[in-house]
């Protein structure tokens, strides 16, 4: 045998290999589950530090499917070829698995499922029981939420744990406070939404590789049929989310998995990861520069109410309860490790940023300490810890004054990108 031939059979079985070694669990964009299971990466405290304060933010727990036009879109497909008798044996299963849950999600997109409650009482108990010198007796909590009641019901599963718990705890939902919850919508004045240029590219980049006759060979007998599916893309994609979905529903053990290969999962959650780095992070050019500096709202509210606290000593925290796309600006407005690189196109997107890193409760802590008059900070993704590009005192904690000092500047900066782009427009 030639060289070059054992050279290409080497690279086909690594291929192959790599092929076969997905793990679907972790390639369901931001709809896969919190990882509860995962050693978390909490370094303790300087010596004689003690906590006394959080500020947080946390993702809704697993929900539904994001909307009914999206169910409606699979019913529509499934019933028609069921109805012309187009489908093969797989498509059939998928058909049936896809009816019996039909009626129980029809009408509940985007509402928080029983799991995606208990996610929130589960880390709230985390909380209680590594911070328990925050939330002793006299110690407080005000909280949150966006007006989706998805949010609202996970800041109820969580604050209904600290007040078993014997807490004082205020609940809030304010449409006021939505411009800093979600920044990157309309209830922000300084959002304009023109982040549309790519996805002519973004469509391209799909159909150049997706190999749609496989796919839908393994569902539809009659390829004729196929060319009935309006914007299959749609389609395709939506078959992912609801596997996707799954785990954090009723019917954890259902899967629409078997529809795609795995390099064709692999890429359905690449290109949710694309539409998330484009819309919510550092995107292209001047627009990609905007959408991160959209997240002074929020980092300016975490800012001003660390302040009082840091003023007034008392033990307690601040809960904010919200969506992914918060958390995704968030950590790239905070220009944490591996949340800071820009991708030189569109496929070099999943080296830099990966959006199943923010699963259904995803979080992030501000976590504060004192010793005497020092203060420290220092701020956790999902329980472990965020490397910052602030000065460290000691490991990922940092001087408050510094912290509040790098931040307050940055937002000062993303002021000034957004009167810039704003007066442009």
């Amino acid at each position: 045998m030639k060289l070059l031939d054992i050279i290409f059979l080497y690279l086909l079985s690594v291929s192959i290999l790599s092929a076969q070694s997905l793990d679907r669990e972790k390639a369901r964009s931001v709809y896969c589950q919190y990882d509860f299971q995962a050693e978390c990466a909490d370094t303790l405290a300087p010596k004689g530090f003690s906590p006394f304060y959080i500020s947080h933010y946390g993702r809704h727990g697993a929900r539904y499917i994001y909307n009914d036009r999206e169910y409606g879109l699979l019913y529509d497909v499934f019933s028609r070829a069921a109805e012309y008798d187009v489908l093969t044996p797989l498509g059939k299963e998928l058909h049936d698995r896809f009816m019996t849950v039909y009626p129980h999600f029809h009408g509940r997109a985007g509402e928080l499922t029983m799991y995606g409650q208990d996610q929130h009482r589960r880390l709230a108990g985390r909380m209680l029981e590594a911070f328990p010198e925050i939330f002793g007796k006299g110690s407080y909590v005000d909280a949150v939420s966006s007006t989706y009641s998805r949010c609202i019901m996970s800041m109820n599963a969580f604050c209904d744990v600290l007040r078993c718990n014997g807490i004082e705890v205020s609940e809030d939902v304010d449409g006021r406070k939505m411009c800093y919850l979600v920044p990157y919508t309309g209830h922000n004045p300084r959002f304009n939404g023109e982040d549309q240029s790519w996805r002519k590219e973004y469509g391209d980049y799909f159909d150049s590789r997706f190999d749609r006759k496989a796919f839908y060979a393994r569902l539809f007998t009659d390829s004729s049929f196929v060319e009935t599916i309006e914007e299959d893309m749609n389609f395709i994609m939506t078959l992912y989310y609801m596997d996707a979905h799954m785990a954090g529903t009723e019917y954890p053990e259902l899967s629409f998995a078997e529809a795609f290969s795995d390099t064709d999962y692999a890429l359905c959650n690449e290109m949710d990861n694309i539409k998330f780095y484009m819309r919510k992070g550092w995107g292209e050019g001047r627009q990609g520069s905007v959408n991160v500096a959209l997240g002074e709202a929020l980092m300016r509210d975490i800012l001003d109410k660390a302040e009082i606290a840091v003023a007034t000593g008392r033990t307690g925290a601040d809960l904010r309860f919200g969506h992914d796309g918060a958390v995704m600006t968030l950590l790239a407005f905070l220009r944490a490790e591996g949340w800071d690189n820009k991708a030189d196109d569109m496929s070099d997107i999943r080296n830099v940023w990966n959006s199943c890193e923010v699963p259904m409760a995803s979080n992030i802590r501000f976590i504060f300490f004192r010793k005497g008059d020092t203060v420290l900070v220092k701020v956790q993704h999902n329980e472990n810890d965020l490397k910052l590009p602030v000065a460290s005192y000691e490991g990922p904690y940092c001087l408050w004054e510094d912290f509040k000092t790098f931040y307050r500047n940055l937002i000062k900066e993303s002021d000034s990108i957004l009167d810039s782009y704003s007066s442009a427009a």
